[in-house]
């Protein structure tokens, strides 16, 4: 019998590492991923807000470079974008001052109400986003909500919210404060959004729910315990768990949930009751 000699350990590394070099640069052909151009809509309707807002962007490729005529950051700019509700057709207006870069339509205008279903549609070259949803009503009862002022040592400030529990599959609660500045008795026009966290009433979240609120000394904040949509929950959930795994090579992947029949994101709704501090 003819006896072969050993391989050394370290030529055995350099065949493995050569190998997947090699099978690493056959099976991944970038060019060949594919990439389906869609309109990515973003909105919440509330009756509560003087303006409605409303995001337009567009998708890039996973990889590989962008498309020289791709906006900055995805940013449609141009889109036709309308509310279509019981009342009939709004257009929108595309906003680009004060901070604000976003679709904006007066709620003079629009005059969304609690029961109504209302769909939002925004077309731009070629593209489509269209979603729809009904406006929940407020089954929170006003006097069940308890709202206690905390002022830390270090001066931080804060709004604790409390209400009971109403365990079900359509109990979805909305929370967020609305930040507006005052110079010399003057308010600015804009409103600064904070987001204080989205719950569903499970029987494990105990009798009551509760949500804490930044407020700012120099401001006038409005806090707003909303009720909202499962697909508006959904939505904020999985686009949070993608937000903290995008750093994560070995988080499983996440896909954010879709209620458009059209195009990607959300037409979401709330319904709040509003608080001014």
């Amino acid at each position: 019998m003819r006896h072969l000699p050993p391989i050394s350990p370290f030529l055995i590394i350099v065949m493995l590492a050569t190998g997947c070099a090699e099978f690493f640069d056959r099976e991944i052909e970038v060019d060949a991923l594919p990439y389906e151009r869609q309109l990515v809509l973003t909105t919440i309707l509330t009756p509560q807000d003087s303006l409605i807002r409303a995001d337009v962007f567009v998708t890039a490729p996973a990889v590989g470079d962008l498309p020289p005529d791709y906006p900055t950051k995805g940013l449609v700019t141009e889109a036709r974008v309308t509310l279509v509700g019981p009342a009939g057709s709004f257009p929108f207006a595309f906003t680009a001052s004060g901070g604000w870069r976003t679709y904006t339509l007066p709620q003079t205008e629009a005059r969304l109400k609690a029961g109504e279903t209302y769909e939002v549609v925004a077309e731009w070259d070629g593209l489509t986003a269209r979603g729809e949803v009904l406006i929940p009503e407020r089954n929170i009862p006003l006097d069940s909500i308890i709202l206690q002022q905390v002022v830390e040592d270090d001066g931080d400030r804060y709004v604790q919210a409390r209400w009971p529990n109403q365990v079900g599959e359509r109990d979805y609660y909305l929370l967020y404060a609305d930040q507006t500045y005052r110079r010399g008795g003057n308010l600015s026009p804009d409103i600064q959004r904070e987001l204080a966290d989205f719950l569903h009433g499970r029987d494990a979240l105990g009798p009551y729910l509760s949500a804490a609120f930044s407020i700012r000394a120099d401001f006038e904040n409005t806090v707003n315990v909303c009720q909202t949509t499962q697909a508006t929950y959904d939505y904020l959930l999985t686009r949070g768990t993608l937000e903290v795994n995008h750093e994560n090579p070995f988080a499983e992947p996440t896909t954010v949930a879709n209620t458009l029949q059209e195009g990607l994101g959300l037409v979401g709704a709330a319904n709040c009751w509003q608080f001014e501090f």
